[in-house]
């Protein structure tokens, strides 16, 4: 059989036949650079995916943070509210919202 590409290279050498001519070395190390540089395309994909990732989840933390905050706040002014002035339910309110 002749070896014109990877499969017939990897089908031969699985078979016990000798492949290991110049021609069919060239084939398999010219595979091997093909595979490297896509390892090397995947790995900077994964980088700027895992950027991109961080950045959400690090917007995400701060949604929830503020979130807590605000629900926290209302739930003071809610239950509280009555034994303090309006100014205190204010205060209560912007330090919800992240003001200060």
């Amino acid at each position: 059989m002749k070896i014109t590409n990877i499969d017939s290279f990897i089908e031969e050498f699985r078979n016990g036949r000798d492949i290991w001519s110049r021609t069919t070395v060239e084939l398999a190390v010219r595979e091997i650079e093909r595979l490297q540089s896509r390892v090397q395309e995947l790995e900077k994909e994964n980088n700027r995916i895992s950027v991109l990732l961080h950045n959400e989840m690090s917007q995400l933390e701060l949604t929830i943070d503020l979130s807590n905050k605000r629900w926290i706040a209302l739930n003071n002014i809610y239950t509280d509210g009555e034994k303090h002035n309006a100014n205190w339910c204010k205060r209560k309110a912007q330090e919800g919202l992240g003001i200060k």
